[in-house]
């Protein structure tokens, strides 16, 4: 089999069983590296899990989302193999993290049933955080389907609350203590500023703990790195940083490093500034290198903490 048959395969029949054998390979070997008990709700990777999550894959990310068709254009077997093995790791994240913010959403329902919060409707389940400062004018109404932009802002927001690590195995992991999920909620409400509904929550949670690039030193294939608790020193440090950056990061740069940080494809943030791909890809490099002179030096925690600062300067500009 050469990779001339694999393309005259893709161009006859979409997929056949050439595609579905290199395909089949890759999900067999990524298996061996992730939980069955987080990933597959499951005690061990069975033959039957193993093709559940091929058909799965194959349906839904690679025929469903084109993602297929846009392997195929890598020009060799080793980048199709590369493509093909990300385009997995990210959809086994959102396997793991729909269980995750089930657990969140679950922890999340008796907090938000008490002050500062207050229910408005029941159906749908609709919360708001009452500004102090502001008269009560009676509940708004909460959005069926909070803006993109309002989701973005919330979501990296929400990346200045210290996050649990999470330990390898761990099946139902907690992510934040309940004082820090409470935290996470009033920082969310507020940033949303309107009522919202639970299904509003979980379009900020599955932008926080979607896979992304959470540092210009270390690539997340899995989930966004927990942001620590720091010591003051650590806090200091790491606001510094954030100041530095933030004065001498262009409007550009900016807006691109907060799209990549919302998980925003290259793709659609190329189109919103007219550019090619390439061309992003220049830019990102420029803005990773320019973010490392600043944060290499910081240990990991700190470093981390000062992206999360960088985001809210940058949000408020």
């Amino acid at each position: 089999m050469t990779w001339a048959d694999v393309l005259e395969e893709h161009r006859r029949d979409g997929i056949g069983p050439m595609i579905y054998g290199i395909v089949r390979s890759i999900v067999q070997t990524a298996t061996r590296r992730y939980s069955p008990a987080v990933y597959a709700n499951a005690d061990s990777w069975t033959s039957e899990e193993i093709d559940d999550l091929l058909q799965e894959f194959t349906l839904e990310v690679l025929l469903d989302q084109g993602q297929l068709d846009y392997s195929m254009s890598a020009g060799t077997e080793v980048d199709f193999r590369r493509l093909i093995a990300f385009q997995l790791r990210r959809h086994l994240a959102h396997r793991r993290t729909r269980t995750v913010i089930d657990n969140l959403l679950d922890r999340a329902k008796p907090i938000l049933a008490n002050p500062p919060f207050r229910v408005t409707s029941q159906l749908p389940l609709t919360y708001e955080l009452p500004d102090p400062h502001e008269s009560d004018i009676g509940p708004g109404q909460a959005d069926a389907v909070l803006p993109d932009a309002v989701v973005r802002k919330a979501a990296v927001g929400a990346l200045a609350i210290p996050r649990l690590a999470v330990r390898s195995g761990d099946r139902e992991p907690a992510l934040y203590t309940t004082e820090n999920l409470r935290r996470l909620l009033v920082k969310i409400a507020r940033d949303i500023g309107r009522p919202f509904t639970l299904g509003g929550l979980d379009s900020v949670l599955r932008l926080v703990l979607t896979p992304f690039v959470g540092s210009p030193l270390v690539s997340i294939d899995e989930v966004a790195p927990a942001t620590p608790d720091l010591a003051p020193e650590g806090k200091a440090l790491a606001r510094s940083a954030a100041n530095r950056l933030a004065v001498q990061l262009t409007p550009e740069q900016g807006e691109i490093f907060l799209r990549k940080l919302a998980n925003e494809s290259d793709q659609d943030v190329a189109a919103v500034f007219g550019i090619s791909r390439p061309t992003l890809a220049k830019r990102k490099t420029e803005l990773h290198e320019l973010m490392a002179q600043e944060l290499s030096a910081l240990d990991d925690d700190v470093a981390t903490v000062a992206i999360a600062e960088l985001s809210e300067r940058l949000i408020e500009r």
